[in-house]
């Protein structure tokens, strides 16, 4: 086997595991009706390897090996990719004493117009605003702009429509209010609304940087959009607009560093081969939200689902809205 494995002594990480795979496959499945549908059977194939994502593992001395998909619709895979760049990220970033937090989005559109706004509004236009930002620094009549950006696209189901926006961490205030400034110049009222782009300061760097790491989109969404309703209507996987949302997002780097660089380190050991004699071969099994020892019964985990999340998935999916 290669690589170092992941450790299973803990109950809690074990648990999440469990129920980020189980999500994952109620998902994938109905990601892969609505592709069909839509005869995209590249992206077919792309969800199929998501869903046999750590299917069969290796378990020996006290880990478990196998292979991973590193999809963005693998909540697995995001999971691991995230805490990497919380890793590695994190210590410069909570060196910036007045740093703050960005938020830069352009109006709603229908979903014929998103691949468009994805590409050439968001993507497009924030390099032209780094671009103007560095010539100007470099003249001397600018500041330096530095950040980390992740571009998200979330749903409203009531009037389906999608809202791409950017959650930007920059090293302080004149930097955020000049992104801000230059996104509404960038995008005018006709295609932004002023009241929607967002600083504040930031005094948790990393509750903030896990907002900023997502990858993409949110999974559950509200179907009422109003989150301190009393009488919240339980939140929906909306598939057909996810799918929607990561072919726009397709061949695209959602999160960035951007007027700086991370001090070099040494790059961990890993991935060495190494001999394994006593193992064990484990399956997940759909109907035990877990993954098995079929020869001797035994499981993994012991994850067992709460009966909302359960229901949840059997029928709060929505493969039509789009």
């Amino acid at each position: 086997m290669s690589g170092n494995g992941t450790d299973i002594s803990d109950p809690k990480s074990l648990h999440g595991k469990a129920k980020r795979k189980l999500v994952t496959q109620f998902l994938v499945r109905c990601l892969v009706d609505v592709a069909k549908e839509n005869g995209d059977f590249e992206q077919v194939t792309k969800y199929w390897y998501a869903w046999r994502c750590q299917n069969n593992l290796i378990k020996a001395n006290g880990r478990t090996y196998g292979d991973y998909c590193k999809t963005r619709f693998c909540l697995v895979c995001l999971a691991n990719r995230k805490a990497t760049m919380i890793h590695k990220y994190h210590p410069t970033l909570s060196q910036w004493k007045d740093a703050y937090f960005v938020t830069l989005t352009i109006k709603a559109v229908p979903a014929y117009k998103l691949n468009k706004w994805i590409k050439e509004g968001m993507i497009r236009g924030f390099k032209m605003i780094l671009n103007r930002c560095k010539k100007r620094h470099q003249r001397g009549k600018g500041i330096k702009i530095m950040g980390v950006k992740s571009l998200e696209c979330n749903y409203n189901p009531i009037k389906k429509t999608y809202n791409p926006h950017y959650h930007i961490i920059v090293a302080n205030k004149a930097i955020a209010l000049l992104l801000k400034k230059e996104w509404q110049i960038q995008w005018t009222k006709k295609h932004t609304y002023k009241s929607a782009q967002h600083i504040r300061p930031i005094t948790d760097m990393e509750r903030d940087l896990k907002e900023t790491i997502k990858y993409g989109s949110k999974i559950f969404t509200e179907p009422d959009m109003i989150k301190k309703a009393k009488n919240k209507i339980p939140p929906m996987i909306y598939a057909a607009a996810l799918h929607n949302i990561f072919v726009a997002m397709k061949g695209h780097q959602l999160f960035k560093s951007f007027g700086f660089f991370l001090p070099k380190t040494e790059k961990p050991k890993g991935g060495k081969q190494q001999i394994i004699i006593d193992y064990d071969l484990i399956s997940y099994d759909a109907l035990a939200y877990d993954w098995v020892n079929y020869d001797t019964g035994e499981i993994l985990t012991g994850f067992v689902p709460m009966g909302q999340l359960q229901w949840l998935l059997k029928h709060n999916i929505d493969s039509k809205s789009i």
